[in-house]
């Protein structure tokens, strides 16, 4: 018998071996003690761990390892020096075939027990990612503080009051406890460069000075108090040739940028943006002479020969809210580029993408092109199609689309990503697309009663998935075909049991309205309930986010007969 409360029977501190038996939806082991669900990170099914309880809830425990008593053969030894304490890539634990069998089973298993889906017949294996070390092109890293670098001597330590130093890192798990970061086995292979060079530059005394004189007390932002100014610093790189915009995201209103806070910004755009942007008009100043980190802790000349950085363009983002959105709409360019260029090789003809920073855009490009290749194949558009494209960012798959269909219509919510939608569409000489900026569940529903449909639906929504307006609207046009790209399967499974919900005909007035997301309203009659609005034809992952728990998946539906 389950007891009512685990508290009853487990408590923090007790030592127990557990067998895993299965994984949960973030990777971690499952055993069970007296039917209780433990959660058990790192370990994996099949292997047998003295443990300890860490944390015990009313009805499930969570525990640590201790020692192994029997371990599998696809555990192996993570390759980064921050995996436990970083909260990103919790699979390093397991080879990279196994975590492809653990995203599989994920998508089955939200499908299941979510949406109560048998995926059985439709569902594939988990697409490997063509690259799965230094993948990421978009990187958010936190700004923190720490302690003068352990390099310098007890002698140079002694009777010195060094200031804390400007450091950035990434969340611990299920915390916003920051790690500063060293190295990272995910980011682009100029990354560690471009925070070098960062942190250097915010290091150095002139530039302290110079924030000081704008009245800025403390740097670095601290999240219990709300003091400090920068908060987060954002990359978006070219796969290419690494050319990276650089975002400092503030705890400022856009108001408080004084002339004064605008000569400071103006003095860390000449140290960070490389020579070579000298051509392109930009007033460099000097460049540091300090090679790394630890000695720019008393650099007088600012930053590091930022060259191998690759730092095209310097913009600020203001964020003043005290909450976890990571950045605002209001942009300002700083110096250097605009925007940076990534290609995409979906068809046989590659795509060139213009890009801002806050635009939405596949942070794993290599990915996208499995990803989006898959949707085509799926899709097997015959050229006399008109299409939906939902989400549409900058318009990554609205493009391979337009190259395949007769018409594409994309939405999107973003006004820079949509303006660049529609340039990177002009750019691509293609001119059977048009772009509407916007929110879905508003464009979308208006566009539709305007008479604009649609033989393909193809939707690429946030984590939270679809509104109930978007998912009403398709239900009421009833596209032949649906094509859903989703990075969270258990939204993705909400909305496909919406989707494939048996179809309930209702009267209002005169004519009929058909959907599965709507129940009757006043003057509506429920008539007999029918088959499913669409069945799902095929459901593919893909591993976007290699060694992390996330993945993306590709659901096609048909409508029903």
């Amino acid at each position: 018998m389950i007891p009512k409360d685990a508290r009853q029977v487990l408590q923090v501190g007790q030592k127990l071996q557990l067998k895993i038996s299965a994984w949960n939806q973030a990777g971690q082991g499952v055993a069970r003690y007296n039917g209780i669900p433990i959660f058990v990170s790192a370990a994996l099914p099949g292997e047998i761990w003295e443990t300890t309880i860490t944390s015990v809830k009313k009805n499930y425990a969570q525990a640590a390892l201790l020692k192994p008593e029997k371990t599998v053969e696809f555990r192996t030894t993570p390759r980064c020096s921050h995996y436990g304490v970083c909260g990103s890539c919790e699979l390093q634990h397991m080879t990279y075939a196994a975590t492809l069998r653990f995203k599989t089973e994920k998508v089955e298993q939200a499908c299941r027990s979510i949406a109560k889906l048998d995926t059985t017949d439709v569902l594939q294996a988990t697409l490997p990612s063509p690259v799965n070390q230094h993948y990421r092109q978009k990187l958010v890293y936190n700004f923190t503080s720490s302690a003068p670098e352990a390099t310098a001597t007890a002698t140079e330590k002694k009777g010195t009051n060094q200031p804390q130093l400007v450091d950035l890192g990434f969340f611990a798990p299920n915390s916003h406890n920051i790690i500063p970061i060293r190295a990272c086995t995910a980011e682009f292979s100029t990354a560690a460069d471009v925070r070098h060079a960062v942190l250097a530059t915010l290091n150095c005394a002139e530039i302290r000075q110079a924030f000081k004189r704008a009245g800025v007390k403390h740097l670095v932002y601290k999240e219990k108090s709300g003091q400090g100014l920068f908060k987060r610093l954002m990359l978006r790189s070219e796969r290419s040739n690494h050319k990276v915009l650089l975002t400092f995201v503030l705890n400022a209103a856009k108001t408080a940028y004084t002339p004064l806070m605008a000569q400071a910004f103006a003095l860390l755009a000449q140290k960070l943006l490389p020579s070579s942007a000298a051509e392109r008009g930009v007033n460099t100043g000097k460049r540091a002479a300090s090679p790394d980190f630890a000695a720019a802790k008393e650099s007088s000349t600012g930053a590091r020969d930022t060259a191998a950085a690759g730092i095209a363009g310097i913009y600020l983002n203001f964020q003043p809210e005290k909450s976890n959105k990571i950045y605002s709409d209001d942009f300002l360019l700083l110096a250097g580029q605009a925007t940076i260029t990534e290609t995409l090789h979906i068809t046989s003809k590659p795509l060139l993408y213009t890009i801002g920073p806050g635009d939405f855009f596949q942070i794993n490009p290599a990915c996208a092109d499995v990803l989006f290749q898959k949707a085509l194949s799926c899709l097997n558009l015959q050229g006399s199609e008109v299409v939906y494209d939902l989400y549409c960012g900058t318009g990554s798959i609205s493009l391979a689309l337009a190259q395949q269909a007769k018409k594409v219509i994309g939405i999107e919510i973003v006004k820079s990503a949509c303006v660049h939608a529609a340039a990177n569409a002009r750019l691509n000489g293609l001119s059977n697309v048009e772009f509407h900026c916007g929110a879905a569940g508003e464009l979308f529903p208006r566009l539709f009663a305007q008479g604009l449909l649609a033989d393909v639906v193809v939707v690429d929504p946030p984590r939270k998935g679809l509104d109930e307006q978007t998912i009403r609207t398709i239900l009421q046009m009833g596209a032949p075909k649906v094509l859903y790209i989703s990075c969270d399967p258990g939204s993705l499974a909400r909305d496909l049991a919406k989707l494939t919900a048996p179809k309930i005909e209702k009267q209002q007035g005169q004519g009929t309205v058909q959907g599965a997301a709507a129940g009757p309203g006043r003057g509506q009659t429920q008539g007999p309930v029918q088959g499913p609005a669409y069945r799902i034809e095929c459901l593919q992952p893909v591993d976007m986010f290699p060694f992390s728990e996330h993945t993306e998946s590709v659901a096609l539906l048909y409508k029903s007969r």
